[in-house]
């Protein structure tokens, strides 16, 4: 064999070796980004759930702040009928008996001394 025969088996070998290394790296990456996309795609999934379930959490928490609040101003309506009553059942009181009640109306500061 000839030194130019040589270098040519050689060269093709190395030529061989080569490209089945490149074959080889191309197999593994192409598998690596296959399980990639598997976990981005599972992982995407994942953040739609949560954002649904913050949204729903989002929505609950705004109705239930609004509940309270119209529950105080419910609540506070309430008291002010209440203390009208009491205002108006205390002036009748002082009115029948000639007394001041204990209970401080608009025109009546506390009990008498």
């Amino acid at each position: 064999m000839s030194e130019t025969a040589i270098l040519a088996v050689v060269v093709g070998a190395l030529w061989g070796v080569t490209l089945a290394l490149v074959g080889v790296v191309w197999a593994m990456l192409k598998e690596r980004i296959a399980t990639l996309d598997n976990k981005v795609s599972s992982l995407e999934g994942q953040n739609t759930a949560q954002e649904t379930a913050i949204g729903r959490l989002t929505e609950r928490a705004i109705a239930r702040e609004q509940a309270h609040s119209e529950h105080r101003e419910h609540t506070s309506e309430q008291f002010a009928r209440l203390e009208s009553a009491i205002n108006a059942i205390s002036g009748k009181l002082d009115r029948l008996l000639g007394t001041r009640t204990p209970y401080p109306t608009s025109d009546n500061r506390g009990p008498s001394r």
